[in-house]
């Protein structure tokens, strides 16, 4: 494609643009091939900018840089940007064009993931051919694929996107992670409603303060979703005044759920035997419905994805329908089983106070004698809540396990001791494997434990090592040798 239409206006070169054909997009000067454009971007620990002669001396025909002026060899068009990450993401989406006819993100400290599972399962309820893209990676209809990344590059993210087009899916729920807002990736993508969960502290190795935290998760609604786009938020949280000012300085509309929503309005929760029991008013209509799903957390996603169903074009009865028809999400509060004793397990994705806190209280409603958890932090990542992870564990739980997360290029034992700082009485294990045994293995009747911190992962990481690791695979395995 010629160079000057995927530039457009938006940046300075030093050569005539419409001279140069483009065959591919990359941001990985190793997977440069004759004819591509390479995008020079500063990452947390590299400068793409230092890349650039390998990736002409690898064919590269256009470099991406924020750089003004760069010695480049003849026959190279070197384009500079001042925001070049914002520039790569619109030449992506000039590159791959097609995209799916309807996209809806969903932005959030904590329940992203099941949000956008749980509008997929809804849309497939009404035969609506749909995917997912986010944590779990790619899911549509019985096929999943793997992903990196919350919210992937812009230009894996685009090119996607064209895949799922050309096979005819015209749905997709995708998440919205604060780091892919922030770095511009979901910019030019044709989101026609975001949804917004729960703000909690997370990401603060990152961001820095949780203003800033903030500021990155309002992006999606101030510049990301399209003018006049819908707003699916949660009536019930703080940040709600703030996104109704921005919602209506942009023309959107908002979709409210909650316990004080105008639209989807929570009025009564009871729980049932696995499940619950909802008394919903949506639009003014009363419903009595049950769900199978445990604990308010889920509710609220429920709630959520049922208003971008809404706005994705579902009708009231077909939603109810399937909202009593859910499936839980790996990882997500799940049940693995019981004990021989009568004890139950789960395992659950949680890896904030808030979220730890969160699930805790929804388990000790379910919890007929101890509440166990076991749980780690993570190593490279936010050290300000571990502490505070530790206190929330010790306030909501009978008895703590202190066990690795995934310590990446930290020291395992020095994560550890900054999590006990907030839970002295807990019981420090290394070994993960081992802290689960030791927690399962001493459950009584009546007693509940909760694996926390890594959900459906199917790995953990050490240093530069990666190893096979699986809570559920780990907590079945202790389940078989037990009956």
């Amino acid at each position: 494609m010629r160079l000057d239409k995927l530039v457009g206006n938006d940046a300075v070169t030093n050569d005539i643009m419409a001279n140069y054909n483009i065959k591919g997009l990359t941001a990985d000067s190793r997977e440069v091939k004759k004819g591509y454009l390479f995008a020079a971007l500063q990452g947390s620990t590299k400068n793409g900018n230092t890349y650039i002669s390998e990736a002409i001396s690898r064919g590269a025909s256009a470099i991406l840089t924020s750089e003004k002026k760069y010695n480049v060899a003849k026959g190279v068009c070197l384009i500079s940007s001042e925001n070049p990450r914002k520039l790569l993401s619109h030449i992506a989406s000039r590159y791959y064009k097609a995209q799916p006819k309807i996209i809806v993100a969903v932005t959030g400290t904590n329940g992203k993931t099941s949000v956008t599972q749980f509008t997929h399962q809804i849309w497939q309820a009404a035969n609506f051919n749909g995917a997912t893209l986010g944590t779990m990676g790619i899911s549509l209809q019985s096929i999943k694929m793997a992903s990196k990344l919350t919210t992937p590059d812009p230009i894996s993210l685009h090119r996607t996107l064209a895949a799922l087009s050309k096979k005819k899916i015209n749905y997709l729920a995708m998440e919205a992670s604060s780091h892919g807002l922030v770095q511009h990736r979901l910019d030019f993508v044709n989101i026609s409603a975001a949804a917004y969960t729960n703000l909690s502290r997370d990401h603060l190795d990152y961001h820095k303060n949780m203003s800033a935290y903030l500021n990155a998760k309002m992006h999606l609604f101030s510049k990301v979703l399209i003018k006049g786009g819908d707003v699916i938020a949660n009536s019930d949280s703080p940040e709600f005044p703030l996104i109704s000012q921005i919602c209506k300085k942009q023309g959107h509309s908002i979709i409210d759920y909650g316990r004080n929503a105008n639209r989807i309005r929570l009025e009564s929760s009871k729980p049932i035997e696995n499940g619950q029991q909802l008394k919903l008013i949506i639009d003014g209509r009363s419903n009595v419905i049950r769900i199978p799903l445990i604990g308010h957390i889920q509710t609220m996603n429920a709630l959520c994805a049922s208003g971008l169903a809404i706005s994705s074009g579902i009708e009231v009865d077909t939603l109810l329908t399937a909202l009593e028809s859910l499936q839980p999400i790996p990882g997500r509060l799940e049940h693995i089983g019981q004990t021989q004793k009568g004890a139950s397990v789960y395992i659950d994705f949680a890896h904030t106070p808030e979220s730890l806190m969160a699930i805790l209280c929804e388990l000790r409603t379910y919890t007929a004698r101890k509440l166990v958890v076991v749980f780690g932090a993570g190593g490279d990542r936010d050290k300000g809540k571990r502490r505070l992870m530790g206190e929330a564990a010790q306030k909501y739980a009978d008895t703590v396990y202190v066990t690795d997360d995934n310590p990446r290029s930290e020291e395992p034992s020095q994560i550890r001791q900054e999590v006990i700082e907030g839970c002295p009485n807990a019981i420090n294990i290394e070994d993960r494997k081992n802290a689960i045994t030791q927690a399962i293995k001493t459950l009584e009747f009546g007693d509940l434990v909760l694996i926390a911190g890594k959900g459906d992962e199917t790995n953990q990481i050490f240093g530069d090592t990666v190893i096979p690791f699986s809570d559920r695979e780990i907590c079945i395995n202790i389940l078989s040798k037990s009956q």
